[in-house]
């Protein structure tokens, strides 16, 4: 068998994907809404992405509170102006990894 050594960046992309993944594996262990979780890592930052969709605006909102709430923080409300879509969303870290709740809603804020 043949071992592969990652170098530059692409050792510490790998370890920071690793990290990602354990801290989503024990997150999904826990009672909280479903999201669509995406993995993503660079060799600075390990990051989560869970973004709630297919549900009703309101009920997208009620799952970016519930997973603000385990995570202590506070939802925010984010947009690119007066009357444009913008994000609904909770930022956390756990473990050194970044981790992002959100959805996209039109029209206003939550």
């Amino acid at each position: 068998m043949t071992t592969t050594t990652l170098t530059g960046e692409a050792a510490p992309t790998r370890r920071h994907q690793r990290d990602a993944t354990v801290v989503l594996l024990g997150l999904l262990a826990l009672d909280l809404p479903a999201a669509h979780w995406e993995v993503d890592a660079n060799p600075y930052q390990a990051r989560l992405s869970g973004m709630a969709s297919g549900f009703e605006p309101a009920a997208r909102t009620d799952v970016v509170r519930a997973w603000a709430a385990h995570l202590g923080v506070e939802p925010a409300y984010r947009s690119e102006g007066p009357g444009a879509s913008g994000f609904f969303e909770a930022i956390a870290t756990i473990s050194d990894v970044h981790i992002r709740v959100w959805t996209v809603l039109t029209g206003g804020a939550a």
